[in-house]
């Protein structure tokens, strides 16, 4: 019996626990439950809960791995499962008695059970829910438009105009935050109230906002909003939403709110703090001195930074490197903030002048952190390693040249863009009318960050019997035995069956692992590893699981110094590092696409091979890139390694006789083969962080104009 038959089976009776006559229900507990089928939990969380369910064909099988350090109640396990559905990009649709277990992308097709608001509390959880909310003061139309913006991933909105009514499709738990909104507009005090969310394209909500409340209220006699028109900005998606009693009313808004979101032409320079919610101040600063041209940034001080766009200056610091020119060299930058050196360099190597800080070059910041970076006009001030000095005229007190930009801008001095690394804040110098562009830049850029999760799983494969030609052979075999089957082989044409080459298999992984879990109980497969890591979109993750052998690295004769007459030798040791490492960086898109860079390494500790008395290393190493859909597996395979073990037995001296040892003695030579299967499962992690902060905002706003409008 296989180990994740067992798992099964311990599980089932964990979950079979018969109920005390009490009211109570026994309590359940997962622990160290890794790798289990999740048709498999499906069928014995249903018998538990005594639930009716069908699977469809087109949900794929998954596996799930569930550790609970405490006791769950009965109540607990639908939640539970409904959790570990979503994470297979599937979803549980109760219609009548009977749930379906559908893809998530085929739930707004389904027929769903309607929900009318108000009879029942909604349940918590991923549960697809459609609530029908007939509106008894708002108009259904205008709520729509309004709510568009707070609907989930995968949310859907109809109006039924003749009754007045809201069909909404969302999960359980963004629409009891959807539902809360509905309370808040739809009460006597918005009776007779219409209402538009408009968005702003140019300029910021909260000034067009005031901006129209100070021209309504001069043609308004009730200024305390009686029948005025009420004007919310909700900063968070940039919008204005406007209230009125009259349809025409908006219109005209409408038509102001074109006129004033334009951008401003005229004002002084001032100076404005953008606070990083999400990134990294150095990083964002970095891009938008590319957008905006480098020449005139110069900054040194702790901690490395950027060169600039055209015009070199940029960023160095001393302690930490950065980001050269885009361009080259040509007006300066090209090497920007070159760490190592106490200051680092500045703006890099100038075409004019160049190195020591010439013209045009920032060259070389002062030491420990004077940070006298570039400009494309002015001298940088200071040179290579020097005390500190008064900045020229054209600096400021750190030693920034302030310069021109090279960015095509209506004013001459250009935008200055400083990063505060401690405190992670963006200081920009600007116009109102250029810092509202880049607060919207800013805002765009600093979002939070996807993550993926990776499910990894090494196989070695010991290739004998039906497998001595290797994985991918065998699988062809079978598909060409199966030709009613779906199997299709990625990357080739021609063939029905199953294959797998040195790059990827997608889509029917489900099938490969089966039959490297069947090879398993016949011990002709293995596990090597079986990590799983968190990766930030972009940003490297890695695993590593191993030990560090002691090598040999290199061997001298210690000179005039002998022992018996023999010289001696000083050995110096290395610690090589062995094991499986996994390293992954990972790209999500919007849609929930995932590309993966993989690297992956499998090393282990051989015998010497030579005189030299040290271990070997035999290594595995595959790197490749591969794209995805959320929640598919890939197979890595293609890896085949061969050794070959001499062996020797036979009677103790005489087999070892020139010639005649042979009649006393056996001599063999046993081949093995290995091949390397790797499978990874991404698993998008969704934030709805952003949703509930906006949402959150927009009830704050309502509930104060309500307080107005009584």
């Amino acid at each position: 019996m296989s180990h994740r038959l067992i798992r099964l089976t311990l599980l089932a009776v964990v979950l079979s626990l018969t109920a005390p006559p009490s009211s109570a229900q026994a309590p359940v507990s997962f622990r160290n439950f890794r790798d289990a089928s999740m048709f498999e939990l499906i069928d014995v969380v249903a018998r538990r809960l005594n639930l009716n369910y069908t699977i469809d064909p087109a949900v794929p099988d998954g596996t799930v791995t569930i550790n609970t350090y405490g006791e769950l109640q009965e109540p607990d396990l639908f939640p539970l499962l409904e959790s570990i559905l979503r994470m297979n990009n599937a979803a549980a649709v109760k219609i009548g008695e009977v749930y379906h277990i559908v893809p998530s992308q085929a739930v707004a097709q389904a027929p769903i059970s309607p929900r009318i608001a108000g009879e029942e509390p909604l349940p918590e959880g991923e549960e697809m829910t459609l609530s029908a909310v007939r509106l008894n003061y708002m108009s259904a139309r205008d709520l729509a438009e309004v709510l568009t913006p707070f609907l989930g991933r995968g949310g859907q909105y109809s109006v039924v105009p003749q009754a007045n009514t809201l069909l909404l499709l969302d999960n359980a738990r963004n629409m009891k935050r959807t539902m809360e909104l509905v309370g808040l507009f739809d009460t006597p005090e918005m009776a007779s109230q219409r209402m538009r969310l408009i968005e702003i394209k140019n300029s910021l909500a909260s000034t067009v906002s005031k901006e129209l409340e100070k021209i309504y209220s001069a043609f308004s006699e009730d200024k305390e909003g009686g029948g005025a028109i009420q004007f919310v900005p909700l900063e968070r998606i940039n919008a204005v939403l406007a209230v009125s009693s009259s349809p025409k009313a908006l219109d005209e808004v409408e038509k102001w709110i074109e006129k004033l979101d334009n951008a401003v032409t005229v004002g002084g320079v001032q100076n404005f703090v953008y606070r990083v919610q999400y990134g990294y101040a150095g990083n964002l600063a970095g891009t938008l001195m590319q957008l905006y041209g480098g020449g005139g940034y110069g900054y040194g001080g702790y901690g490395g930074g950027y060169g600039g766009g055209y015009g070199g200056g940029g960023y160095g610091g001393y302690g930490g490197g950065g980001y050269g020119s885009a361009y080259g060299p040509s007006f300066g930058g090209g090497m920007g903030g070159y760490g190592g050196m106490g200051g680092g360099m500045g703006g890099g190597f100038g075409a004019f002048g160049g190195g020591m800080g010439g013209y045009g070059g920032g060259g070389y910041g002062g030491g420990m952190g004077m940070g006298m970076g570039g400009g494309i006009i002015r001298l940088p001030g200071g040179a290579y390693g020097g005390p500190q000095v008064a900045p020229p005229a054209a600096t400021d007190e750190t030693g920034s040249t302030l310069g021109e930009s090279s960015a095509s801008t209506t004013q001459e001095r250009g935008i200055r863009i400083v990063p505060d690394f401690v405190n992670n804040l963006i200081v920009v110098q600007a116009t109102q009318q250029e810092w509202e562009v880049i607060q919207r830049t800013l805002q765009q850029l600093d979002f939070p960050p996807r993550q993926v999760l990776i499910d990894a799983k090494v196989y070695e494969v010991t290739l004998t019997g039906l497998l001595s030609a290797g994985v991918n052979a065998f699988l062809r075999n079978r598909g060409a035995a199966n030709t009613g089957g779906q199997r299709k082989l990625t990357g080739s044409s021609g063939s029905s069956g199953l294959g797998l080459t040195i790059g990827a298999l997608v889509g029917n992984a489900r099938e490969l692992s089966a039959v490297l879990e069947a090879q398993q109980t016949e011990g002709k497969t293995k596990v090597i590893s079986a990590p799983s890591v968190v990766a930030t979109d972009n940003i490297a993750a890695t695993i590593t699981v191993g030990q560090s052998i002691p090598t040999l690295a290199s061997q001298a004769v210690a000179g005039g110094t002998q022992q018996d007459g023999s010289s001696l030798f000083t050995n110096t040791i290395q610690n090589v590092q062995t094991g499986v490492t996994l390293s992954i960086t990972a790209r999500v898109n919007a849609s929930g696409i995932v590309t993966m860079q993989v690297d992956q390494e499998v090393s282990s500790p051989q015998g010497a091979t030579g005189p030299i008395a040290s271990p070997s290393i035999d290594r595995r190493n595959v790197k490749t890139q591969i794209t995805v859909n959320d929640g598919d597996t890939i197979a890595i395979g293609g890896i085949i390694q061969e050794s070959n073990l001499f062996n020797q037995s036979g009677v103790p001296y005489l087999n070892k006789i020139p010639i005649l040892g042979a009649a006393f003695g056996v001599k063999s030579v046993n081949r093995a083969r290995t091949e390397l299967i790797i499978l990874l499962t991404p698993r998008v992690i969704y934030d709805e962080t952003e949703m509930v902060t906006t949402s959150e905002e927009l009830k704050t706003r309502m509930r104060g104009l309500q307080r107005l409008m009584r």
